[in-house]
C-alpha cells in the first residue's frame, strides 16, 4: 500500500460526511467496495458487539480476553476520544498515522473505481477490516456505532459470535422512540446458528431480543437465565453461569455497572473458547481511558466519565451516590444530538459548581445555552467556551480537594484528557502463546 501523500488519506477520512438520518440508508455501498477489495472483512475470525452503553469497554474487555490466549487481535471502536487513528486499535496500540493513511487511499480509490460514495462511518470500518487482514490478525473485535441493523460492522457475513450489552433510549430519531425499537435494531447483528450474548435488560428489550433471536435461529446465552454476577463474602463478585461454573471478577475498570459489562464479555470469552485463566486475565488488566478514570493534573484529581447519554449518566450518579461524593465541581460540555438537559438535571444534585466547556463538534451546545439552563439550579457557573487550557489552568491554581469530575461530551472529554495524560498506555497485551509438554 503505497501513498503518493502522508496526509491524503487521513484528508480523505476527514472530508467525510456523517449520515443523519433524513435520507434512505442501505450497506450496498460498502459492499461493493469491500466485494471489490476480496471481502477481507470475512477473511479473520470476528465478534460484532452491540449495545447503547457498555459496548466499548466489552468490545475493549474481549479483546483483551482473546489477546490473552496469545491471538493477534484488533479492535474497532467508535468514537474516538483524541485522533482517528484510535478508531483501529492490534494488538492493543492504536494504527500508526502511516498506516491508517495508506489504507484509507485504496478505500477511497475503490470507491471511486466502483462509482460509489461512503460515509465517515462506513470509511473507517472499511479501513479496519482492510488493515486488520492486511496485518495478520487473527480476530477482529468490531464496536457498532449506532443500531446495528444498519451498522457498518454489519456487513459481516458469519462472526464467529454477536453480543447485545445494553438497550437503552438514545439515538431516538434514528433507531425508534422506544425500547421495543431500538432493541430490534441492535438485533439486526443476529445470525442464523451463531450466538449472541446478551446483557441484563429491561423486560421489553428482552421480550424483543427473544423473538429476534428466535426468529433468526440464534443460539441466545442470556444474563440472568445462563449466566450473572454473583456476590459472595466480602463482596467478591463472580461470574456465575451453569455451563461454565464461577469465575472471580477483579475487573481493573471501576464501577459497578463495569461488573456487569465484564460478565458480558467473559460469557463471550467462554462461548468463544477462552479459558477462565484468559478471562479473568482480560478483565483485570484491559484499559480503557475515560471511563471512571481518575487523572491527575498538577496534583488536583479529576475523574473523567464519557457518560454522554441519560443511562451513562444514570450510571455515573450511582458511582457518586455510592463514592458519597456530593458538592462537587463538574466540568460540562455537550452536544445538541443528545438529551443534555436531562443529563444536566440528573447530574445537578451532586453539583455545586458548574465549568462549562464547548465540545469541538458542531454540534456543540454553546456555553450561553448550557449557562442559561442551568441557571435554574443552586449552583455556581464559570464559562470557558473552547478554552481548555484556560479551564486546566484554573483548576490547577486552586487550592482545595473539592472533588472534580468531568463528563458529558465524549468529544470534550478527548480534549481535556489530551491535555492532562499526553502518552496513553496499551489498552491490552497480547500474552505470547507458550507451548507446554501436554499441547
Amino acid at each position: 500500500m503505497e501513498a503518493s501523500s502522508p496526509t491524503e488519506g487521513l484528508l480523505y477520512l476527514k472530508q467525510l460526511g456523517t449520515w443523519n438520518g433524513r435520507s434512505q440508508f442501505k450497506l450496498d455501498s460498502l459492499r461493493m467496495v469491500m466485494r471489490e477489495l476480496g471481502d477481507p472483512q470475512d477473511r479473520i475470525k470476528s465478534v460484532i458487539v452491540g449495545g447503547t452503553n457498555g459496548k466499548g469497554s466489552v468490545s475493549a474487555a474481549l479483546a483483551a480476553i482473546l489477546g490473552q490466549g496469545g491471538s493477534r487481535v484488533g479492535l474497532n471502536i467508535s468514537p474516538h476520544l483524541t485522533s482517528v487513528e484510535e478508531r483501529i486499535v492490534i494488538d492493543g496500540v492504536a494504527v500508526s498515522s502511516d498506516d491508517l493513511n495508506r489504507a484509507a487511499i485504496i478505500i477511497r480509490d475503490t470507491a471511486k473505481a466502483v462509482g460509489t460514495f461512503l460515509s465517515f462511518h462506513e470509511a473507517i470500518t472499511a479501513t479496519a477490516y482492510l488493515l486488520m487482514h492486511d496485518l495478520n490478525c487473527e480476530w477482529g473485535v468490531f464496536e457498532v456505532g449506532v443500531g446495528g441493523r444498519l451498522d457498518a460492522a454489519n456487513i459481516i457475513r458469519n462472526p464467529e459470535a454477536s453480543v447485545i450489552v445494553s438497550v437503552g433510549l438514545d439515538h431516538q430519531l434514528l433507531l425508534g422512540d422506544t425500547i421495543s425499537k431500538i432493541a430490534r435494531e441492535k438485533a439486526g447483528i443476529m445470525r442464523e446458528n451463531t450466538p449472541v450474548i446478551t446483557g441484563q435488560m429491561q423486560p421489553e428489550a428482552e421480550k424483543e431480543l427473544s423473538e429476534c433471536a428466535l426468529s433468526v435461529g440464534a443460539r441466545r446465552y442470556s444474563y440472568g437465565r445462563d449466566y450473572s454476577v454473583m456476590l459472595e463474602s466480602h463482596e467478591i463478585p463472580y461470574f456465575r453461569s451453569r455451563e461454565w461454573g464461577d469465575v472471580a471478577l477483579a475487573p481493573s475498570l471501576v464501577g459497578e455497572h463495569q461488573i456487569h459489562n465484564m460478565s458480558v464479555a467473559i460469557c463471550a470469552g467462554r462461548v468463544l473458547g477462552s479459558s477462565i485463566g484468559n478471562c479473568s486475565g482480560g478483565v483485570s488488566s484491559v484499559h480503557w481511558p475515560a471511563r471512571l478514570e481518575r487523572v491527575s493534573y498538577h496534583g488536583r484529581e479529576i475523574l473523567l466519565d464519557c457518560a454522554h447519554n441519560v443511562p451513562g449518566v444514570e450510571a455515573l450518579c450511582h458511582y457518586l451516590r455510592s463514592r458519597k461524593l456530593f458538592n462537587i465541581t463538574c466540568i460540562f460540555g455537550a452536544i445538541k444530538t443528545k438529551e443534555w438537559r436531562e443529563m444536566a438535571t440528573r447530574l445537578a444534585p451532586y453539583v455545586s459548581r458548574w465549568l462549562l466547556l464547548e465540545p469541538v463538534s458542531e454540534h456543540a451546545v454553546s456555553c450561553l445555552e448550557l449557562s442559561k439552563f442551568l441557571s435554574g439550579f443552586d449552583a455556581k457557573q464559570e464559562v470557558f467556551g473552547g478554552d481548555y487550557e484556560r479551564l486546566l489552568a484554573k483548576v490547577a491554581g486552586e487550592k482545595g480537594s473539592g472533588g472534580i469530575v468531568a463528563t458529558g461530551s465524549i468529544y470534550m472529554i478527548g480534549g481535556l484528557r489530551a491535555l492532562i495524560v499526553p502518552n496513553d498506555r496499551p489498552l491490552w497485551h497480547r500474552i505470547p502463546f507458550k507451548r507446554t509438554a501436554n499441547s
